[in-house]
C-alpha cells in the first residue's frame, strides 16, 4: 500500500512545499513547489529609509504591509497548486509535515524573522485544515538527521534527496520539503 505525505518548508522569501509518495520503500517525488512572498529578491525590494524617531511605527506598519501580501500570495499559490493535484492524491495524504521555528537565541538569528514566519505556519496550517490530513510540527535537527547529520546544509540536504529520490530539486526549499516529506513517510504516525 502506498502513502502520501505533504512536506513543507515554510520561510519569509520562499516556502517549499512537497507531495511524496511511499511505495515499495521507494520514495517518489510528486509534486514539488516553491511560493515566493513580493519583492522577495533583495534587488526588487525597495526600503524606504524613515528618521530614527519614526523608525518603530513605521518599519511595523512596512513590515505588516508586506506580511500581509504575503499571506495572500501564499494563500492564492497553495489554492492553485493544491486545486491543480489530482483529487485522488489528496485523498491519500496520510499527514502533512510542516518545520518548526527553532529560536537558538544569540546574534544568529533575527527574531523578527521569527516571529513572521510563525505568522505564515500559523496562516498555512488554518488553510491546510480545510483538506481534513493531520498536520505535524517538526524541529529542523529532527528532521535533518535522516540525511546523516542534524545540522545538514542546504547543499547536503540537496544531494541526499537527489540520492534517494532520482529527483533533482530545483531549490534548496523544495529539497528541505522532499526531506520533511520522507521524515514524515518513516514515521510510525504516518502509515
Amino acid at each position: 500500500m502506498s502513502k502520501i505525505i505533504l512536506g513543507i518548508d515554510p520561510g519569509i522569501t520562499k516556502t517549499g512545499w512537497a507531495l511524496v509518495k511511499e511505495e515499495h520503500g521507494k520514495y517518489i517525488v510528486l509534486k514539488t513547489f516553491a511560493t515566493s512572498s513580493p519583492g522577495a529578491n533583495s534587488s526588487q525590494r525597495k526600503r524606504k529609509k524613515f528618521p530614527m524617531q519614526q523608525l518603530p511605527d513605521n518599519k511595523f506598519q512596512a513590515g505588516k504591509q508586506r506580511a500581509n501580501e504575503h499571506i495572500i500570495q501564499l494563500l492564492e499559490t497553495m489554492t492553485k497548486y493544491i486545486d491543480d493535484v489530482d483529487k485522488n492524491i489528496i485523498e491519500k495524504i496520510k499527514g502533512i509535515y510542516i518545520e518548526s521555528l527553532q529560536y537558538l537565541g544569540g546574534k544568529s538569528q533575527n527574531f523578527n524573522t521569527l516571529t513572521q514566519t510563525s505568522f505564515y505556519i500559523g496562516h498555512i496550517s488554518h488553510y491546510l485544515t480545510s483538506i481534513n490530513k493531520p498536520i505535524n510540527f517538526v524541529n529542523p535537527t529532527v528532521w535533518k538527521k535522516i540525511t546523516g547529520n542534524a545540522h545538514a546544509d542546504k547543499q547536503r540536504v540537496m544531494r541526499w534527496v537527489e540520492t534517494i529520490t532520482g529527483y533533482t530539486p530545483p531549490n534548496d526549499h523544495e529539497a528541505d520539503a522532499v526531506a520533511i516529506a520522507i521524515f514524515g513517510l518513516n514515521r510510525t504516525g504516518a502509515k
